[in-house]
């Protein structure tokens, strides 16, 4: 479950991956979700958390599990900040606007994964959920050449 706001004010959440969802079976596919939206702040926040329930109302009820929080900027030149915590979020960033693709995955051993794409400017942002997991470096971003269809790794010190 992610949990969506503006600035705080109207929270929403959003379901993923219900509880009691059958995993693939080993060599399966995984299971798959995505959502596509236009980004209206430079930073995008993603809160990741697991719900004990959901109740009638969609929202969750009973305890909740902090999974993940992953900043990702939606500002092209926000890409090599170190921080993004340290940079104030904005609706008038210069990513505002841009095309933005979320695609989840969970394997058969429950492993969820998310990729989160600026579509716009062609890159995206690569995470295994849960506090757990080791997180990416910075490095790791990658960007994809328009028209190539090719992936290449780009550093995003050099950005």
């Amino acid at each position: 479950m992610l949990f969506r706001s503006d600035h705080g004010r109207d929270v929403a959440f959003d379901l993923l991956f219900p509880r009691g969802l059958e995993l693939p079976r080993r060599g399966a596919p995984p299971l798959r979700a995505g959502r596509s939206y236009r980004a209206v702040h430079n930073i995008g926040h993603f809160r990741y958390v697991e719900a004990a329930r959901i109740g009638e109302d969609g929202q969750p009820t009973g305890d909740l599990t902090l999974w993940d929080d992953i900043q990702f900027p939606f500002d092209p030149d926000l890409r090599g900040t170190e921080d993004l915590m340290l940079v104030d979020v904005s609706r008038n960033g210069e990513g505002a606007g841009c095309e933005v693709e979320e695609e989840y995955s969970c394997d058969a051993n429950g492993i969820v994964k998310v990729t989160i794409w600026n579509r716009s400017a062609g890159y995206r942002g690569e995470y295994t959920l849960g506090r757990w997991s080791a997180a990416p470096r910075a490095n790791e971003a990658i960007a994809v050449k328009h028209g190539c269809g090719q992936r290449q790794p780009q550093s995003r010190g050099n950005s």
